[in-house]
């Protein structure tokens, strides 16, 4: 658990692969994942943080914006 960074790869790598063979159906589950990585991350950085719980950082910002991203 916590192995993002691989996550990312893997994930980017299957939707690099899903683009190339012109799966659609792929490319959307690979865009759907790396949502749910991003907002995994998001969530534990947000939860090991010793900050005010209303306060979020700029990499918590990041990751959920990139989450965003990807459901879009």
């Amino acid at each position: 658990m916590g192995r993002f960074d691989e996550a990312v790869v893997c994930c980017k790598r299957h939707l690099e692969l899903s683009r190339e063979l012109g799966d659609r159906l792929s490319e959307g589950r690979a865009l759907y994942n790396l949502g749910n990585v991003f907002h995994a991350k998001g969530k534990h950085i947000g939860r090991v943080g010793h900050k005010d719980p209303g306060e979020f950082s700029e990499e918590v910002k990041g990751c959920l914006q990139q989450a965003v991203t990807y459901y879009e």
